[in-house]
């Protein structure tokens, strides 16, 4: 309710049917063997609403039977939490290193390592491919970096370039009507940038194309990069 007015709300059990979906559609593409099967825990969480409030035993009664249904009283108490994922999550699966790397990979596409061979965001990996990931720290780096101005120090190969390109993903992905501005000090980090983010053909095309045309048009051209 707003100003005494109901405000309509998506079916939050709907919802969550669409990103157990979704993930789904991400594993599938791993190819991991027919008896590996991903557990996919679904969970809605009203955390304004009291697990003995009126209101949780009419959302009890509705929810689907796959469902688990986090009240307030669980998600504000450390304890209560832990005890509920260690009751509805298994236990007992397991899976190694190479396979939580492709499900990584998948699931969480801007976690990859920014490579010319996985510049596509939008490219799946099987468990056959190879693949790198950001390290923790990178990642952590990349998601956390914050709003205004930040001066990165650090030698050369330490990982600048990589941090900056996985942050530029990060917030494309975030916000997919901005136009996101990356400068460069000169043409060798350029072309690499360029490769790194997926469109060094389409964007050395442009320039190129800029620069047939301000030449013919008998204008002068100083270099920019």
């Amino acid at each position: 309710m707003k100003d005494n007015n109901p405000i309509p709300l998506e079916n939050p059990f709907d919802q969550v049917y669409q990103y157990w979906r979704a993930v789904k559609d991400r594993i599938a593409p791993c190819h991991f063997p027919e008896n590996f099967n991903v557990p996919i825990t679904r969970i809605v969480a009203f955390s304004q609403i009291p697990g003995d409030d009126y209101i949780a035993e009419e959302i009890k009664k509705i929810a689907p039977n796959k469902i688990h249904l986090l009240f307030k009283d669980a998600l504000v108490r450390n304890k209560k939490f832990r005890e509920f994922c260690n009751d509805i999550l298994p236990t007992d699966f397991k899976m190694s290193k190479k396979q939580f790397e492709i499900l990584r990979a998948n699931i969480i596409p801007s976690c990859r390592l920014p490579t010319p061979k996985q510049a596509n965001l939008l490219k799946y990996f099987s468990a056959e491919d190879q693949i790198k990931l950001l390290d923790q720290e990178q990642e952590k780096s990349a998601r956390e970096l914050g709003e205004g101005h930040r001066l990165i120090f650090g030698v050369a190969g330490s990982g600048k370039t990589i941090l900056l390109i996985a942050r530029a993903r990060i917030l494309a992905k975030r916000h997919p009507n901005w136009k996101i501005l990356i400068l460069c000090y000169n043409k060798f980090h350029f072309s690499n940038s360029s490769e790194l983010l997926g469109f060094k053909n389409t964007l050395s095309g442009i320039i190129r194309s800029i620069s047939i045309s301000v030449k013919e048009m008998g204008l002068p051209l100083y270099p920019l990069l």
